[in-house]
């Protein structure tokens, strides 16, 4: 969690300034699901730093592809326990993160430009063939009963997946979002307000 902030302090102060980035922080700080899942690191708590971090380097890189190399290991590094602690979303958020960040902020080098992200291929050969092993490897303890959305989609235990599926009704749902993600929740519709209508 904490390292998870640090690199949230330094990408949002490269790009917005250290105001911005000090309000950034403590937002996230802030919110009660973060300070749960971090003190306590139940849950959703070690993928959703993993994958903050993750997600955060390849907004760096994608944005400024001539970042230094320690960028992109970062990036690649850290993708591999998010995939293996949150599943197919942990894969899928920090690369799709990376390639929206690179056409949005840079349109002019078009679908090429995605090409760097994988500039060095160690890294990314290593996060590979690491999330390939721990997910063959994992399924392989599934059974012939075993679901494979278990594996991808939940990052629960597997003794913990049939909780899943009781869920809460809508209201409860998005009752319990809006206190978890205060004052981040509050803060994010005027955002996109501002990014929608505003002169930039």
């Amino acid at each position: 969690g904490a390292a998870a902030l640090l690199m949230l302090f330094g990408v949002a102060r490269r790009f917005f300034g250290r105001a911005p980035a000090w309000y950034t922080v403590l937002a996230c700080v802030s919110m009660p699901l973060w300070g749960y899942h971090t003190r306590f690191g139940l849950g959703q708590g070690i993928p959703m730093a993993f994958s903050a971090i993750a997600t955060l380097a390849f907004i760096r890189i994608g944005a400024e592809p001539e970042s230094s190399a320690r960028w992109h290991w970062t990036a690649w590094l850290t993708l591999i326990p998010s995939a293996l602690c949150g599943g197919f979303i942990g894969l899928i958020t920090p690369l799709v993160t990376a390639a929206a960040t690179r056409l949005t902020l840079r349109p002019q080098d078009g679908p090429r430009g995605l090409l760097s992200l994988l500039a060095n291929p160690i890294p990314v050969g290593i996060a590979a063939v690491l999330i390939s092993l721990g997910w063959w490897r994992a399924a392989a303890h599934l059974g012939e009963s075993g679901n494979l959305n278990t594996l991808l989609f939940l990052s629960e235990g597997l003794g913990e997946a049939p909780k899943g599926a009781n869920r809460p009704s809508f209201d409860l749902f998005v009752h319990q979002i809006g206190i978890g993600l205060f004052p981040l929740g509050a803060i994010l519709p005027f955002a996109f307000a501002s990014l929608l209508w505003g002169d930039r």
